[in-house]
């Protein structure tokens, strides 16, 4: 198979592209032909992503608000120039209005993929998420099926946006070997829970005061880290 993958994030600059890079493994380890196009600089990019792996990298905007519309347009004169060697496309929700009419010009099937709606408070992602669900939108009208990280991503896509065609789970990340070989050891002094990401409501973060309540009970001392 011949997979083409649109993705808005900086490949071996982004900490949130990991999942990028452990699918792109995934998908090369099972014989699939694939070529990613997304921002960021060759030579990073190439060092993060698996050897067998095809990339175009565009150059991006830095600036808050422009960084996606500057992707978009890039890819998209890309799209132009493309021809009908791909069998299937992936495209980064942020994405899919500036890709969707080139691909259709070429007849290449695509889904949508989110990796995570826009969580954030602000102007800027209110626009964003205006932006979530008309791109869902246009993939319920021009696409079968969508990707999505679990069950209850499912059903924010759906409750939110009214998408009503198959939606596949993909849960990536840390690859499975680093936990599996990590050193598992009995915490004596101390026990330390760290998170890291968005403080909202919607990722459960409320259930870190919960856990605190708990962790007040416990034997030995605890404390929660939050960056």
């Amino acid at each position: 198979m011949r997979l083409l993958w649109i993705t808005g994030r900086r490949i071996g600059s982004d900490l949130a592209a990991r999942t990028e890079i452990e699918l792109a493994k995934g998908l090369i380890s099972m014989g699939v032909s694939l070529t990613l196009i997304c921002p960021g600089e060759e030579e990073v990019v190439s060092k993060a992503l698996p050897r067998d792996t095809d990339y175009v990298t565009i150059e991006q905007s830095t600036m808050p608000g422009m960084k996606t519309i500057s992707a978009g347009l890039r890819i998209a004169s890309i799209i132009r120039n493309l021809n009908t060697e791909y069998d299937y496309c992936l495209i980064d929700w942020r994405l899919v209005n500036f890709c969707e009419k080139g691909l259709e010009r070429i007849g290449l099937k695509w889904a949508a993929i989110d990796r995570g709606p826009p969580a954030f408070r602000g102007i800027l992602p209110k626009i964003q998420k205006i932006m979530w669900r008309k791109n869902w939108n246009i993939a319920n009208k021009k696409s079968d099926l969508g990707f999505v990280v679990s069950e209850e991503h499912a059903k924010l896509v759906r409750e939110k946006t009214g998408f009503n065609q198959d939606l596949i789970f993909l849960n990536a990340g840390v690859p499975k070997n680093w936990l599996e070989s990590a050193a598992a050891k009995e915490p004596i002094d101390e026990i330390i829970f760290c998170y890291s990401g968005a403080l909202d409501r919607k990722r459960g973060i409320d259930g870190l005061i919960s856990l605190s309540d708990k962790m007040g009970h416990l034997p030995i001392p605890g404390r929660i880290i939050v960056i």
